[in-house]
């Protein structure tokens, strides 16, 4: 996925927000921690929220799959059945 997908993507989840889209690229690639206001565990929340897994894994580089799929991340996620499939889907990696 290109750079440009990526911040369009971004875009999308956040249109009701003023972000920067570049900063939450950087924040899904592990290189900051804050997107303005937000902790990046917002913007895995809600990236997990609302795009199905392999476009999340499109997005999300391989060595952030720890801190996406986190106990904090997959509680913050609604609903509760969508809890149990992250669960499910950070055993099996």
């Amino acid at each position: 996925m290109t750079k440009e997908e990526k911040l369009q993507l971004v875009k999308s989840l956040y249109w009701e927000y003023a972000i920067d889209p570049e900063e939450a690229v950087r924040a899904l690639e592990g290189k900051t921690e804050r997107i303005g206001k937000l902790h990046r565990n917002e913007l895995f929340i809600k990236l997990l929220n609302f795009y199905p897994w392999h476009k999340v894994r499109e997005i999300v580089p391989e060595n952030m799959l720890p801190d996406l799929l986190s106990e904090e991340v997959i509680r913050g996620l609604f609903p509760p059945i969508l809890r149990e499939r992250y669960r499910y889907v950070r055993k099996l990696l």
